[in-house]
């Protein structure tokens, strides 16, 4: 989670200030990797709580 956490963050401050030195923000490309890798870490931590409970 912190992994992810953090990641998401680099992501999201590459995007910012490349806008910001670029002139626009432009597309949030930073969504796919973030949404996708937290969508992971929600099923596997989903996935462990139910082997927990078995």
């Amino acid at each position: 989670m912190r992994t992810w956490l953090g990641a998401s963050l680099v992501m999201i401050a590459v995007w910012t200030v490349t806008g910001l030195v670029t002139g626009g923000l432009g597309y949030p490309w930073f969504i796919w990797p973030v949404s996708v890798w937290g969508a992971l870490e929600v099923l596997s931590w989903a996935g462990d709580r139910h082997r927990e409970r078995s």
